[in-house]
């Protein structure tokens, strides 16, 4: 879907550009790249929308330009000067590189912890630094959608018969601590409702699976959604093909993805693509698979066809880590906490620095963790050009000669079992002066 008019970076406006790219049958939004800022692509991208960046000015392609958008975390460019996008790529081969944030998705909350789809849960996984709680939703009898993961009540609760048999007020007395009895006494099933004031309260998502195969619940669901002011806040997904069938008939705009078994093959990629492609775009969703079977072969060329793939569900902690190399769209896990003090993104601790000849400075970066903690950290300088003007040594840069240089700052990260990953600030500009006061940084 191409949208090379978008000027509009306000959330109402990056909004409308998923509504418009769903609505259109596509995954995919081609916007000019000027409008391609990394908090735009982030938000775009969680919300299920692959961004294409195309420059439509008539202004000579260049190194810096290319740079601005990789760093940006765009899935691809659309250029026609190949080579320089091909060889700014080639910097970013020092470690395992992560351009784009795999979102962590709180499977139930975080039942490794407490009682799965309950409201503590559900805190315990977003304060882990979870992007998404994921849910199941069923219909009560009277009309409420509730979050439970079956459809009868006594796999977690003190109560026995089918969900959707109980009244909204029958399921609140039940105590839905069966499988953590310790530490949480009295706990209730929470609504849909409870969960988006969550989520909207911590400035987080909801991965929202309805269970239910009652044509009433999707009829819900979009009233919940339209009720509460949700959209921004709902990706939506199933099992049941009719669900998402009616999903897009009564809320178009509403992207969703299909939960399907082991459909990706690793060893047979070209033949399990085209059949994943041809299931995927029959009913525009994104593939929300089991990880057997997919690799990094059948992603890799997934990613240039616009698929997103949110694999679950990962509980073993060394396909958790081997997934988040890869690069998933989201990592599915009843243990959110696994990835709490990972490296989730870096920025500039200086935007703009200015310096006299002979000046020296010393650059560094922000690093953010999933659970939002911020440190100041070391970092590696990457000329990108003005190798004339500035020296670098290290996390050091010396203004040489008058003139402007730019540079990014990378950031290895280091997590269990010996893995590591690079993650880019977006470029820095430095403006070095002939003469003047002391140095500014901006």
């Amino acid at each position: 879907m191409s949208i090379l008019a978008q000027r509009d970076l306000s959330r109402e406006g990056l909004m409308n550009i998923r509504r418009q790219t769903t609505k259109s049958l596509a995954k995919i939004a081609i916007m000019p790249a000027a409008a391609s800022s990394r908090e735009a692509v982030n938000y775009l991208q969680q919300r299920l929308i692959v961004v294409w960046a195309k420059e439509i000015s008539d202004a000579p392609r260049t190194n810096l330009a290319v740079h601005t958008l990789i760093t940006a975390g765009v899935n691809g460019i659309v250029t026609d000067s190949p080579k320089i996008a091909l060889g700014a790529l080639k910097l970013y081969s020092h470690e395992k590189t992560l351009v784009r944030k795999p979102y962590i998705i709180a499977h139930r909350g975080m039942p490794s912890k407490a009682p799965e789809n309950t409201i503590i849960s559900d805190r315990l996984g977003l304060e882990a630094g979870a992007d998404f709680i994921e849910n199941d939703m069923y219909l009560t009898k009277d009309g409420h959608l509730v979050i439970i993961h079956d459809p009868v009540v006594e796999s977690t609760t003190n109560g026995k018969g089918k969900v959707e048999d109980f009244t909204l007020a029958q399921l609140k007395k039940l105590n839905a601590n069966k499988l953590f009895p310790s530490g949480y006494p009295n706990v209730q099933i929470p609504t849909l409702e409870e969960q988006i004031d969550l989520a909207r309260s911590k400035g987080k998502m909801i991965l929202a699976e309805m269970k239910s195969k009652n044509p009433a619940a999707m009829e819900k669901l979009v009233q919940v959604i339209r009720d509460k002011g949700a959209e921004d806040l709902m990706n939506v997904m199933s099992f049941d093909a009719d669900q998402l069938r009616r999903l897009s008939e009564l809320m178009p705009e509403m992207p969703c993805g299909l939960l399907t078994g082991e459909i990706a093959n690793e060893s047979k990629v070209d033949q399990s693509l085209s059949d994943t492609l041809k299931l995927m775009q029959m009913r525009n969703t994104t593939l929300n698979t089991t990880y057997s079977g997919l690799g990094q072969n059948f992603m890799e060329a997934a990613k240039h066809r616009g698929l997103i793939i949110s694999p679950w569900t990962f509980n073993d902690k060394a396909n958790f880590m081997r997934y988040f190399g890869y690069g998933a769209y989201g990592i599915t896990t009843d243990y959110a906490f696994w990835a709490s003090d990972w490296a989730a993104s870096v920025t500039p601790g200086i935007q703009k620095v200015v310096l006299d000849v002979n000046e020296s400075t010393d650059l560094s970066v922000i690093v953010e963790t999933f659970k939002g903690t911020r440190t100041d950290s070391k970092a590696e300088i990457i000329v990108l050009d003005g190798q004339d003007k500035i020296g670098v040594s290290g996390g050091r840069v010396t203004a040489k000669e008058q003139g402007t240089a730019h540079v990014l700052l990378r950031y290895t990260a280091s997590i269990e079992g010996g893995g590591r990953y690079d993650l880019y600030t977006q470029p820095v500009t430095l403006e070095v002066r002939e003469t003047g006061g002391a140095a500014v940084k901006l």
